[in-house]
């Protein structure tokens, strides 16, 4: 049997191919283990894509199979490649459905806040101040109330609206 380690593969008998994809398999598993055991895991973070939703991860998940059959095809750039053809109409398609769903999110957002300004003015900032950059120095920032830039709180109370 295979009694190589992975440290002396050098002098081992690799001329079977048995013993070749034996130590091939012990290699990978040895880089897939210490990879795992010191590089960082990727977690998701909800909180930096609120927007996303099942019909965006369907239309991710469809483009990334599409992809991989385009990849297992050799990646041709032909444009009259079928497989090239459907990565691209898929990738089109998950770009497309992605910028609505931030859109959609942002207007939600937007109108959300307009509407608490109307309402609870606490609520307001308190959605205002987590939306605004960290950077306070902005001067240009503020929000527009007919046709009138308001930046703090004196602004809007003094204003009839």
């Amino acid at each position: 049997m295979y009694d190589c380690d992975i440290h002396d593969l050098a002098h081992c008998d690799l001329k079977q191919k048995y013993f070749i994809d034996a130590a091939y398999v012990r290699v990978c598993e040895r880089l897939t283990s210490y990879a795992n055991a010191t590089l960082p895991q990727k977690k998701y973070l909800s909180f930096l894509k609120p927007y996303w939703n099942s019909e965006l991860t369907a239309a991710h998940d469809s483009m990334s199979l599409v992809r991989r059959e385009w990849c297992r095809q050799g990646r041709p750039r032909d444009a009259t490649d079928q497989a090239f053809s459907a990565y691209k109409t898929a990738k089109r398609e998950f770009r497309r459905l992605h910028r609505k769903c931030v859109n959609i999110y942002l207007s939600n957002l937007n109108n959300e806040i307009d509407r608490m300004a109307e309402v609870d003015s606490h609520k307001f900032w308190k959605m205002v101040n987590a939306r605004r950059n960290r950077n306070r120095s902005s001067l240009s920032s503020g929000i527009n109330f007919d046709g009138t830039t308001v930046r703090d709180r004196d602004s809007i109370s003094s204003m009839n609206i």
